[in-house]
């Protein structure tokens, strides 16, 4: 019910900021800004990327200390935290250099530029890979499955404590709840980018549809099922 609620507040503030933009007319053209669109955010994307793999380091070096009682303790708290930074720039600067190699396709931009781009692109999503293997360098005592296993997820929720396994399921509810009003959301915008600049965005609007009915398939499905 409340998963509900907010998604159709959401529903509703989308409609009423839709007819708010429909008399503006949005000629911003994508190509226009194209070039410095991709400087801007290829450069945010080295930065996490390099904040990533620093990160990654100081976790690897703090781990092989060897600390006993409460430095322990804090040695532990800290990676812990620390590991979540990691995950999430890694992931951040994966996003922004797919987006940047995007644009540099769809503008054709010099071969170069590609280049660069689709090199950032495999850095990026290779630390977002390896960060989950921090985890066994962090535990080491623990019996922890290796990321490459095809029953990864149920593995590693077996390997948690309760506690752990409470904090990684909120999580997940509420990015699921999260994702469906911002795909709402991303619906709507398209909606009213392609209404206001007269240039077709239902194809976007069909895939975004697909995944919701995608996620929400699975989501019940998985719950159902058990």
């Amino acid at each position: 019910m409340k998963s509900f609620a907010k998604f159709f507040i959401g529903a509703v503030f989308g409609f009423f900021i839709m007819y708010a933009f429909l008399g503006l007319e949005l000629e911003i053209s994508m190509f226009d800004i194209a070039y410095e669109l991709i400087w801007i955010l290829g450069s945010i994307s080295l930065i996490l990327l390099v904040l990533a793999l620093v990160g990654m380091l100081q976790i690897k070096r703090k781990a092989s200390s060897p600390l006993e009682g409460e430095e322990e303790d804090d040695r532990d708290k800290w990676q812990y935290k620390k590991f979540n930074d990691v995950s999430l720039v890694g992931n951040i600067s994966m996003i922004f250099s797919i987006v940047t190699l995007s644009i540099v396709i769809v503008t054709k931009q010099e071969l170069l530029l590609t280049i660069c781009a689709l090199i950032l692109v495999l850095i990026s999503g290779a630390s977002s890979f390896v960060s989950p293997y921090l985890m066994k360098v962090m535990y080491p005592e623990r019996d922890l499955p290796e990321v490459s296993d095809k029953d990864y997820t149920k593995k590693l929720l077996a390997s948690s404590d309760e506690g752990e396994r409470h904090v990684m399921l909120e999580g997940l509810y509420y990015t699921f709840n999260s994702t469906n009003i911002l795909l709402v959301g991303a619906m709507i915008i398209l909606t009213v980018y392609s209404v206001s600049s007269e240039q077709s965005q239902l194809f976007a609007i069909f895939i975004i549809g697909l995944i919701l009915i995608t996620i929400n398939t699975q989501y019940i499905l998985q719950i159902r099922n058990k």
